[in-house]
């Protein structure tokens, strides 16, 4: 995660949105580097968008990954994407301490 902070303006504009996030907040991140061959689980999720129905291939990961058994989608709230999309589209700076409290108070739901 500080490899990819320190790479560019847009992962900064991110890491700072994170942060706000993780500020008051009893959840945190643990990080680590997971190999290419290793990151199966990942790459096959990731690419669930190019598919016509991506509820279907989430559930083929969920039955041939047992391991995700316990796993939900998350839906942002709308104050969330306001932030996340001002970050990308403008590469926009926050201030974590101004906007934690509004991403904190309604972060999202989790769906299943």
């Amino acid at each position: 995660m500080e490899k990819a902070c320190n790479k560019s303006l847009f992962s900064r504009v991110l890491s700072r949105l994170q942060c706000a996030m993780t500020m008051n907040n009893n959840v945190g991140i643990h990080t680590a580097h997971i190999t290419t061959t290793k990151n199966v689980i990942a790459d096959l999720i990731s690419r669930i968008k190019h598919k016509t129905n991506s509820m279907r291939g989430f559930s083929s990961i969920l039955q041939d990954y047992t391991v995700l058994a316990g796993c939900k989608r998350f839906q942002p709230s709308v104050v969330l994407i306001s932030h996340l999309t001002d970050a990308i589209s403008q590469k926009k700076f926050i201030d974590p301490m101004e906007v934690s409290a509004s991403i904190l108070s309604n972060p999202g739901q989790l769906i299943s």
